[in-house]
């Protein structure tokens, strides 16, 4: 809840995630670490805003794909055991000055209804409104 993420273009396009994650679990009788450990992970982001996709009714639901040499906070696909991969590469549902909501399917996904994580972020500061 308290990592961060930067993006900047200071120089080239660079991402930057702080985080504090000590998430392990068991994988083969031995506890592993489970996606970035706390520390600081530095990298580059690319958005393709050209990689959309459509449902099945054919209303968009992706927006553009961002690509990562680091993967966001928890980015890892948790049906993937051992190890965890890692994820890079993800696609926007929801972006704009205060919130980005992310997608990832799962490897070999074929279809607009397979399994998919969802990875939500909001802007430091962001606060949404009370119910």
């Amino acid at each position: 809840i308290n990592d961060v993420m930067t993006f900047d273009l200071n120089g080239a396009a660079n991402f930057t995630l702080v985080t504090g994650n000590t998430f392990h679990d068991w994988q083969g009788g031995v506890l592993k670490p489970a996606g970035p450990q706390a520390g600081t992970y530095h990298g580059t982001f690319l958005f393709d805003m050209t990689q959309t996709k459509t449902a099945d009714n054919g209303l968009p639901w992706l927006l553009g794909s961002l690509t990562l040499t680091t993967p966001v906070s928890y980015g890892f696909y948790p049906n993937e055991k051992p190890g965890y991969t890692w994820i890079y590469k993800y696609y926007f549902t929801k972006i704009n000055a205060n919130e980005m909501v992310l997608c990832a399917p799962d490897p070999g996904a074929s279809s607009s209804w397979a399994e998919c994580w969802f990875f939500m972020f909001k802007r430091q500061g962001f606060t949404y409104p009370p119910k």
